[in-house]
């Protein structure tokens, strides 16, 4: 992925980050946490829940469309399951969280999961209009007009906890944004090679490798990010 393309998805975060700033300037008084931060672990555990639970909604639309579902359930079943990929993220950066911090709260795990299930609405949004019968440019447009709010999405949702602990969480949502532009582009071309009328262990498969890069790359992202401003607290 080029600078160019990481530049237009850092400012569509620092967009919506700024829009928000005003409001994060709510006075909290920011205290060194009481345990510490392994970037080490946010890498382990965050790989691991994302390539996970993005199992979830890998294999409930497989077999949607296995099964032939028509296309506003299968998009409705998809974003349930997306709840489920986000709530496993949001537990497995909770857990390395708590390390740190133990005042954070499931609350955590709660808006991560609302927030994939949104971006997972958005996401599918394009697909479903086109299989409604939208023409190809409009479905397009659908997608454009949604991929902004896609990306800020988890991270706004998380920026509303992490707040209450480090200065600028802001940040958050420009590195979440950033992170998810880098890291979503596998889980498109590897599927997308797949011929129609493969084997499921192969769809499956492919959908696992690329759910594990994509997994690795957002850990690595924002795990670096997240080690920056836990250090502005001690």
């Amino acid at each position: 992925m080029g600078r160019p393309a990481v530049a237009v998805a850092g400012a569509i975060g620092h967009a919506a980050c700024m829009a928000l700033a005003a409001h994060s300037a709510t006075s909290f008084v920011y205290r060194a946490a009481p345990g510490h931060f392994s970037r080490r672990k946010w890498l382990a555990y965050v790989t691991a829940g994302e390539a996970l639970g993005f199992i979830v909604p890998g294999i409930t639309w497989l077999t949607g469309w296995k099964l032939g579902l028509p296309a506003l359930p299968l998009a409705a079943v998809v974003v349930v399951a997306g709840a489920g990929e986000g709530a496993v993220l949001g537990w497995s950066q909770w857990r390395v969280l708590r390390g740190w911090q133990p005042a954070v709260t499931a609350r955590w795990v709660r808006l991560t999961a609302i927030a994939a299930a949104i971006s997972w609405a958005l996401g599918m949004a394009p697909s479903t209009a086109y299989d409604l019968g939208a023409p190809t440019l409009a479905a397009i447009a659908v997608g454009v007009a949604g991929a902004p709010f896609l990306l800020v999405t988890i991270g706004t949702a998380q920026w509303l906890v992490l707040r209450r602990f480090v200065p600028r969480a802001w940040r958050w949502i420009a590195v979440n944004a950033v992170a998810w532009f880098v890291a979503l582009p596998p889980t498109f071309i590897g599927p997308a090679l797949v011929p129609a009328d493969a084997p499921v262990a192969l769809d499956l498969a492919v959908w696992g490798v690329a759910g594990l890069l994509m997994a690795a790359i957002l850990a690595a992202v924002t795990g670096a990010a997240m080690a920056r401003l836990v250090r502005e607290v001690g």
